[in-house]
Order: C-alpha cells, then sequence, then structure tokens
C-alpha cells in the first residue's frame, strides 16, 4: 500500500521520465533512471521485511481481568524476534472494541527488535462500559526506508477484560429504597393471604370475609362459616429476560444500551437477594440461562460474575426466544424483559401473550435508542439526518406503545437514569400485589 508520500512521488515519476525522454538530456535521464532503480529495490527490501513479520511473537499480559467501570488496567505486550536480522521500524497498535480507550502508552510504540531480541510495551486502557470486553488483536505497521509503502498484519490474539459495576454505589443507592417499602406498612397490609390454598377452617372474628368459602358454605346442613387458608408466601421466582444482541452495543462511549440494561438488573437483583426471592436471569441470543437460588449465601454475588462476562453480540431473534421460552416459564412468573425500541411489535407481542398463558405478569422495559445513539454535537448534514431519523423513530415509536398499551401491557420507555427506579416500582408492587413477605 503506497502512503500520500509514495503516491505523490509514484504519480510525478512518470511524467518526469517522459520529459527527460523528450527533452534528450542525458542527465535528466540518468536521474530518473537512478530514482526508479532506487525505487524498485526500495520495494523489494520492504517485500522481504514485510514477510518476516511473520516471524514475530507477541504475548499480551492482563495482570488483572476483573476490573470496576470506569478504572484503567496496565496491559503489557512482549514482542519477540526469533530471526537472525532486526525487524523495524514497527508500528504497534492494539485492535480494542468501542467500550474500551487507551489512555496512553508508557513508552514509544514504534519499535526495532534486535536479532533474537525481545521488547516490552506497556499501554494504559480504561474500561468504559460493563460486561466482557474484547481486545480482538495487534496491529503491526511496517514502513519501507524512504516512507512511499507501508502494510500492515493484524496478529489474532484474543484477550478479554471483564467489568464489574461499582457494588457501593448500587448498594447505597438501594438500600434507602428497600427500608421505605419494608417499613412503611405495606408488609402488614399483606401478612395475611397468598395464592397458595393450604386449607378450610372454621371462621373466627377477625377474618377477611372475602376468604369465605361460599360454595362449601352452602353445602353444609348448618351452614357454618368456613375460610380458606393461604400459606404466606416467603419467596417467589423472578425471570429477567435480557437482550444482548448486537443492536444494544449502540450508544455513547460509557453510555450504551447494554450498560444501562446490566446496571438495572444488578440493582434488581440486589434488592432480590435482600428479600430472598428466586432469580432466573436468561441472556438471548445467547440463549445462556442461569437460576440463582435464595438458598445459595453468595446468590447476589453470582449473578454479578454471570452479568460480567456478557458481550452483546449477534442477531435478536423473539420468534426463537418465544420457541424457547415455553419450556423454561413457571406458572405465575413475574416475567421482565429489557429491549430496547427496535424491537418488531407483533414478535414482542406474541412472546407476551406466550407469558400471559401461563399466567405469568410480563413487564416490558423498552431503553430509548434516540438517547444513546446521537451526539450532543454535529454539523449540519448529521443534523438534517438526524431529524430525519428522529422523525422516523418517533412514528414507529408511538405505534408501538399503542400496541402495547391496547393490550394492557406494563411497559416503560427507559433511559440511563430512569430505568433502575422503574424497575424496582414495579418488582415491588407485583410483590405485595402477591402477597409475599417484605
Amino acid at each position: 500500500m503506497l502512503t500520500k508520500r509514495g503516491f505523490s512521488i509514484l504519480s510525478v515519476l512518470p511524467v518526469y521520465v517522459f520529459v527527460s525522454w523528450i527533452s534528450n538530456q542525458s542527465i535528466f535521464i540518468v536521474s530518473g533512471m537512478l530514482i526508479t532503480f532506487i525505487i524498485i529495490i526500495d520495494s523489494v527490501i520492504f517485500k522481504l521485511n514485510f514477510e518476516k513479520i511473520a516471524w514475530i511473537n507477541i504475548e499480551r499480559i492482563i495482570p488483572q481481568n476483573y476490573v470496576e467501570v470506569g478504572n484503567e488496567l496496565l496491559v503489557q505486550l512482549k514482542i519477540s524476534n526469533v530471526l537472525n536480522t532486526s525487524l523495524g521500524p514497527l508500528i504497534i497498535e492494539e485492535m480494542i472494541a468501542d467500550s474500551l480507550k487507551i489512555v496512553k502508552w508508557n513508552n514509544e510504540n514504534t519499535i526495532t527488535i534486535p536479532p533474537k531480541g525481545t521488547i516490552q510495551l506497556e499501554y494504559v486502557i480504561q474500561v468504559l462500559g460493563l460486561g466482557k470486553h474484547k481486545i480482538y488483536g495487534t496491529k503491526i505497521t511496517i514502513n519501507d526506508i524512504l516512507g512511499l509503502f507501508a502494510a500492515n498484519v493484524v496478529i489474532k490474539n484474543e484477550s478479554y477484560i471483564i467489568t464489574r459495576p461499582k457494588l457501593s454505589l448500587i448498594t447505597l443507592s438501594i438500600e434507602p429504597y428497600i427500608n421505605e417499602y419494608a417499613y412503611s406498612g405495606l408488609s402488614k397490609a399483606i401478612s395475611g393471604s397468598s395464592k397458595e390454598f393450604a386449607e378450610i377452617r372454621q371462621y373466627l372474628p377477625g377474618d377477611d370475609y372475602k376468604s369465605l368459602a361460599w360454595k362449601i358454605i352452602s353445602k353444609r346442613p348448618n351452614h357454618s362459616l368456613l375460610v380458606k387458608e393461604y400459606v404466606r408466601e416467603e419467596h417467589m421466582n423472578i425471570k429477567i429476560i435480557l437482550d444482548a444482541s448486537e443492536h444494544m452495543a449502540k450508544g455513547l462511549p460509557g453510555k450504551r444500551k447494554i450498560d444501562a440494561a446490566i446496571s438495572s438488573i444488578i440493582a434488581l437483583c440486589y434488592m432480590a437477594s435482600k428479600l430472598k426471592d428466586n432469580i432466573d436471569i436468561l441472556v438471548y441470543p445467547h440463549f445462556i440461562r442461569r437460576v440463582f437460588t435464595h438458598r445459595d449465601k453468595n446468590q447476589f454475588q453470582n449473578v454479578i460474575n454471570f452479568l460480567s462476562t456478557i458481550i452483546p453480540e449477534g442477531e435478536r431473534d423473539l420468534t426463537k426466544l418465544n420457541n424457547y421460552l415455553k419450556n423454561t416459564l413457571q406458572r405465575g412468573e413475574l416475567v421482565f424483559i429489557i429491549t430496547d425500541t427496535d424491537v418488531i411489535p407483533l414478535h414482542l407481542l406474541t412472546l407476551i401473550n406466550n407469558i400471559r398463558m401461563f399466567k405469568g405478569t410480563p413487564i416490558i422495559t423498552l431503553l430509548n435508542t434516540s438517547k444513546f445513539l446521537y451526539p450532543l454535537v454535529m454539523d449540519t448534514t448529521k443534523l438534517i439526518a438526524y431529524n430525519i431519523l428522529t422523525t422516523v423513530y418517533n412514528s414507529s415509536l408511538t405505534e408501538l406503545d399503542k400496541l402495547l398499551k391496547s393490550n394492557n401491557i406494563i411497559h416503560n420507555l427507559c433511559d440511563m437514569d430512569n430505568c433502575t427506579q422503574w424497575l424496582l416500582t414495579q418488582y415491588v408492587k407485583f410483590r405485595t400485589l402477591k402477597g409475599v413477605a417484605l
């Protein structure tokens, strides 16, 4: 591949040779031939050096795979030359995911490797999002002596960095929220009933008249009052369906849709762990499922470990998800579906009706795409395109909202700020209506 300098020189050289031949000046003819000869020799040497790159070994060392979001991490590269000749100069670059950012190189990343030698490079990387982030490989660029040619090779030595949230911030923000509901008197209001039937017993003063077993009373000769006794539920099951398709990787650095989704799920699971509920998480289109029981002392930590391995990739398929759920749904389950507004409405409605067949309660969280995709500063051309996209987006969003409302589906259009609190509110409301102890 030609550099800008090489393109300029090789564009002018044929004209120079032609003018030299026309002018019949020997000095110009000789100089033209000499320049051509030097360029040919340079290109041959460049080709030979480029082929030597195949003999380079690169080892990447990441001392700490688990980091908190926003933190910086030191990464080391050991670059070895197994040949008896030196290689260089080489420009070393790392191919990283958009959710990672190289802050600085601790030393010069343009190097020459001595024969049978090893050079160590270090750089500092900042993690901008949650989940699992990929370093795809190392890009090596080599130039010729004259700076006319350049070529590069990408060595695919993949590495991963796993990012966890700042748990201290989550626990501090959720604790007051739990206490607000735990001590607000709601637990007293639901302390006597649930959906689990236990037995029929004699009516006692103070029993709720709504619990009277009228059909059985009518069949008894003395028509004595009987009530239905229910077992109070102490634990419940919640299912969380997370869309981890490549659509969820979109957004601004540090504000991807997947980051908002994972943060909200972690907060929801923290509250569920405090209230000793069972957590069932399904990540699609990967179709990876994990069930976390309240009997596990490390329930919440295991949830964190699981969510920290998620990479948003692949195409979403709600039809395939619908078929998968038929074998995993439990009767009367609370089902949180976290996706974005680009879903196909009819496919989403089919999925919701499937959940309702099992007497489940679907709660839909739609991450607002328009607030994640576009930067704040744009030129005139981009602004016009943005306005067109926004008009189309708002139209489709209105249709989706109308469809969900007409089918009495609990849903909300969320962004990074209100997603977590809305999910927690719906969780506590459902728990209260089910009659589960807080």
